[in-house]
């Protein structure tokens, strides 16, 4: 399996293959490690599979987030050592209220958007997030329109991407 699509397989654990419908699975880096939401969808924990071999192991179904229990659209951090991915406490709602992360092997769990104190403007609907070679984060998200905002760890400043691109 590569992360461009070029090679698939079918993923299978235990024989069963691991079928995940309306979410968007990530793959890291080197193709070994899957995270997805788990089989109810976004409505559990994340499943983080690991390769062994030809085959494939569940390695924990990832603990919840605090205060956050409908998870979806993982991503891998940029050194593979994280999974980012949007969370709410909302089980009927499809948007995140906020960015979640946990260890590559689904430990350690926590909100890390919106920080306290929450930056203005005050954002919703977080969608495709995703870390940039910084290590800032890169989502979409509203503030009144879809747009995408880039948060600087470090300083916590949030940008509107497309405004930050602009002036570079």
């Amino acid at each position: 399996m590569k992360i461009d699509g070029s090679v698939h397989e079918r993923v299978l654990v235990g024989g069963q293959e691991q079928y995940v419908h309306n979410t968007w699975p990530a793959i890291s880096d080197d193709g070994q490690i899957i995270a997805l939401p788990g089989q109810d969808g976004a409505n559990e924990p994340l499943v983080v599979l690991r390769r062994a071999g030809a085959a494939w192991t569940i390695v924990r179904q990832a603990a919840t987030s605090p205060g956050a229990t409908h998870h979806f659209r993982p991503s891998f951090s940029r050194d593979g050592a994280r999974i980012l991915f949007e969370c709410s406490d909302d089980v009927d709602d499809t948007r995140g209220h906020g960015i979640c992360e946990v260890q590559g092997d689904g430990t350690a769990p926590r909100r890390i958007w919106p920080p306290t104190p929450s930056p203005t403007p005050a954002l919703v609907d977080f969608f495709s997030v995703s870390e940039a070679p910084s290590g800032d984060l890169v989502f979409e998200a509203n503030d009144g329109a879809e747009r995408v905002f880039r948060w600087v760890r470090n300083s916590g400043a949030l940008s509107d991407a497309a405004e930050r691109h602009a002036e570079q």
